[in-house]
């Protein structure tokens, strides 16, 4: 249980890092 919410806690980090890259890249136009 511990290990799979570790990996669940790794797997939302990097989802939120790809995520901030992928907006200072492409950022919304407005």
């Amino acid at each position: 249980m511990v290990k799979y919410y570790e990996s669940t806690n790794t797997f939302q980090f990097s989802w939120s890092q790809v995520a901030q890259g992928f907006w200072k890249r492409y950022p919304n136009p407005q």
